[in-house]
C-alpha cells in the first residue's frame, strides 16, 4: 500500500493557526497548500472546539474544512475495525500504551482501565468498549485531546499502514514522548513552526512570515536549538533575518520556545 504523507492536528494547533491571517486566507490553509495530502483530527479535538459554542471561529473553521474534505474525523469507534475481539484487543493495548505514557503518575487512572482490561474477553461491541472507557475518562481532568490525539497516531502508525509525517500540536511533552516512542516515524511540529515550515516551502513571502509572526505574539526572545545541538536565545526579528538567510530545518525550529 502506498504511502500517504498526512498530518494529525490537534486542538491548540487549530485555534492558534487560524488565529494568523494572510489576506483572505488563515496560515492553517497555508500549511494545507504545502504536501500535506491528508489531515485528521480525533472527535475529541472538535467537541475541544465546540466548547460548548459551536458559533466559535475554530469550530466553524473546523467545520469548513471538514465540508471540504481537506480534514477527516476520526471516532473512538471507528479506530475499532469491527466486533471482533482481535480487534477489541487491539484498541485496548494501544489505549494501554498512550495512556501509561502520557500519565504514568495517574494511579486512580491507570487502576480503572486495568479493571477494564481484566473484563476484556466479555465485551462484545466496540460499543460497549467505547462506553465502559467514557465512565473511566471522567478521571482526565487534562489533556483530554492529546491523550485521544495519540490513541489516533499510535493506531494510525501500526494498523493503518500509513506513515504519520506530522504531529501538529502545542505540547511539548506529547511531542517528546511520541518522538521517543515512534522515532523518524513521527515529526512533532508546532503552531509557529508552521511560518517557518509554510517559508522554506515557498508558500509564504518574507513579508507574510514577519505578518503571521507578528500576530502569533512572538515578538520577544526565541530559543531555538541549531543542528548542531547548540541552543540559541535572540529577537524575533534577528530569529526571522537568520530563517531568510540560512533557511532554518524546521524540525529543528519545532523544539523552538518562547523565553518567559
Amino acid at each position: 500500500m502506498k504511502e500517504i504523507d498526512f498530518a494529525i492536528l490537534d486542538t491548540d494547533f487549530i485555534e492558534k493557526c487560524q488565529k494568523i491571517t494572510l489576506g483572505d486566507s488563515c496560515l492553517l490553509e497555508r500549511f494545507f497548500e504545502t504536501s500535506i495530502e491528508e489531515a485528521i483530527c480525533h472527535e475529541a479535538v472538535l467537541k475541544e472546539c465546540a466548547q460548548g459554542k459551536t458559533d466559535s471561529q475554530e469550530y466553524q473553521f473546523l467545520e469548513k474544512m471538514i465540508e471540504m474534505g481537506r480534514i477527516q474525523i476520526r471516532s473512538d469507534i471507528e479506530l475499532i475495525a469491527d466486533d471482533t475481539q482481535e480487534s477489541i484487543r487491539q484498541y485496548l493495548f494501544t489505549y494501554s500504551k498512550m495512556l501509561s505514557l502520557l500519565f504514568p503518575h495517574k494511579e486512580k487512572l491507570l487502576e480503572a482501565f486495568q479493571q477494564i482490561f481484566a473484563r476484556m474477553e466479555y465485551f462484545k461491541t466496540r460499543e460497549q468498549v467505547v462506553f465502559e472507557l467514557q465512565t473511566m475518562e471522567n478521571l482526565i481532568t487534562n489533556h483530554y485531546g492529546e491523550f485521544k490525539t495519540c490513541i489516533l497516531i499510535s493506531y494510525m502508525l501500526e494498523y493503518s499502514q500509513k506513515k504519520v509525517f506530522y504531529f501538529c500540536s502545542d505540547d511539548k511533552g506529547a511531542h517528546s514522548k511520541i518522538s521517543s516512542l515512534y522515532c523518524n516515524s513521527v515529526k512533532a511540529i508546532k503552531p509557529y513552526a508552521v511560518i517557518v515550515y509554510c517559508f522554506n516551502k515557498g508558500f509564504l513571502t518574507n513579508e507574510e512570515a514577519i505578518h503571521a509572526m507578528q500576530n502569533s505574539e512572538l515578538i520577544g526572545a526565541v530559543r531555538y536549538r541549531e543542528r548542531n545541538g547548540k541552543v540559541v536565545y535572540c529577537t524575533a526579528e534577528v530569529f526571522l533575518d537568520y530563517l531568510f538567510h540560512n533557511s532554518l530545518d524546521c524540525s529543528a525550529f519545532g523544539d523552538a520556545l518562547l523565553k518567559a
